[in-house]
């Protein structure tokens, strides 16, 4: 839809291809097994700097993430006051990604599935550039910039890694995924951060619950939904991470110098309360900007806002 026009109009779907070899965007599994992240570390004005110190560059459990009270429901994303001198490679692309904790939340749906009671699911609600063309016994997925929702398996110890993946998920690093159907969206140049927001909603269980990511773009909003079952999500999200990051397979984005990112990452819970501001993260992707200090806010609209730099 575009603004004035409040009318949802209908846009070609098509099924992410579920026959690469890799995920397109990579579960920092093996950082979980070493170091179970660092999720629970509480960012306070005593140890902001000594985490800003630790963050050579953001990513791959170097990043902050939105702690609720409650279950978080909603979360909306956007870089305000951002300043971009561009990026090293522009035709690698990059990815905007809203990725949930890894709760253990609802024990009967690893278990119906073959695995662990303990197993964890993950969610990533993403907007990738440069999404390749890529044929898929569902569908094909055309070439070019995608919104999508990507859902993880991630096991534990107790499962046996060479377990074959339910059907239709795909096998990677010690897990199982799948995507959602894709969107086609427009090309934001990095320039434009300041004009897009990613957002992504999830819904109590129960007859027809959706989950949903939303891009919105100069007055133009795209969204993709998928059946809230597919990981129950909502069972157990009170974390969330947002930024900027390579396109896939734990890359690396490079901005040029003089670039300055501010992030705010709206969370909600059905209150009023501040999130916590953690250090840590749970996607593998990173990008190569210093993290500068967090700061959250009560009110109306929750949030952590944050900067990151590289001079």
């Amino acid at each position: 839809m575009s603004y004035p026009d409040a009318t949802w109009k209908e846009a070609p779907c098509a099924m992410a291809s579920v026959q690469h070899p890799t995920a397109k965007h990579a579960s920092p599994v093996e950082t979980m097994r070493k170091k179970r992240m660092s999720q629970s570390e509480h960012i306070t004005d005593d140890n902001a700097d000594s985490a800003e110190d630790m963050a050579a560059f953001t990513g791959n459990g170097r990043d902050y993430m939105a702690q609720t009270e409650g279950l978080t429901t909603s979360a909306i994303g956007g870089f305000p006051g951002t300043v971009v001198s561009g990026l090293v490679d522009d035709a690698k692309g990059y990815s905007l990604q809203l990725n949930t904790n890894h709760p253990r939340a609802n024990a009967s749906y690893c278990a119906q599935n073959g695995f662990h009671p303990d197993c964890e699911v993950w969610q990533q609600f993403v907007y990738s550039s440069t999404y390749p063309w890529q044929p898929g016994p569902q569908g094909v997925t055309p070439e070019g910039p995608q919104i999508y929702i990507q859902d993880w398996i991630l096991l534990t110890n107790n499962d046996d890694v060479h377990r074959p993946c339910p059907a239709g998920w795909q096998k990677a690093a010690d897990g199982c995924y799948k995507n959602s159907p894709t969107l086609a969206a427009p090309a934001i140049p990095v320039g434009n951060l300041g004009l897009t927001t990613l957002a992504g909603y999830v819904s109590t269980p129960g007859s027809g619950a959706t989950d949903t990511v939303i891009l919105t773009y100069m007055g133009s909003a795209y969204t993709v939904s998928q059946p809230d079952d597919t990981l129950d999500i909502a069972q157990g999200w009170s974390q969330s991470e947002f930024n900027i990051f390579g396109n896939a397979n734990a890359s690396k984005l490079s901005f040029r110098p003089k670039t300055s990112i501010t992030v705010n990452l709206q969370v909600n819970d059905g209150t009023t309360y501040a999130p916590k501001c953690l250090y840590g993260g749970t996607t593998g992707e990173t990008n190569n900007l210093n993290l500068g200090k967090c700061t959250a806010t009560e009110g109306a609209m929750p949030s952590i806002q944050f900067t990151e730099s590289m001079n």
